[in-house]
């Protein structure tokens, strides 16, 4: 099992694991710049992963272009760069099944 790095994130890490046990739903990280969104994403990544699930690791600003498969777990790091992007997934999330992450700065959120 993967034991997360991210000292002090400790019920943050267990949302995570929770988070990662069914398909579908969105899970957003949240905080200021540098307070460890990335790292704690990459480690839900490497989790998702661990437990067999497919994922595709985007980019704020390639989100709106993301393919959206059944079963995938999407992993969203600087999701404030395009708030509409984020808006306009929900939708898709839900038609598809696909499990989000997205990481974002409280500040430009």
């Amino acid at each position: 099992m993967i034991v997360s790095k991210s000292y002090g994130r400790e019920s943050e890490w267990a949302s995570v694991l929770r988070f990662l046990s069914e398909p579908g739903g969105l899970l957003a990280i949240d905080g200021p710049p540098c307070s460890g969104k990335s790292l704690l994403l990459r480690e839900a990544v490497a989790a998702a992963r661990e437990r067999g699930r497919d994922v595709l690791p985007v980019s704020g600003a390639e989100l709106a272009s993301a393919p959206l498969v059944a079963g995938t777990v999407i992993a969203v790091d600087d999701a404030h760069h395009d708030p509409a992007a984020v808006l306009a997934l929900l939708p898709r999330l839900r038609d598809r099944r696909v499990t989000a992450l997205l990481a974002w700065s409280g500040s430009r959120a």
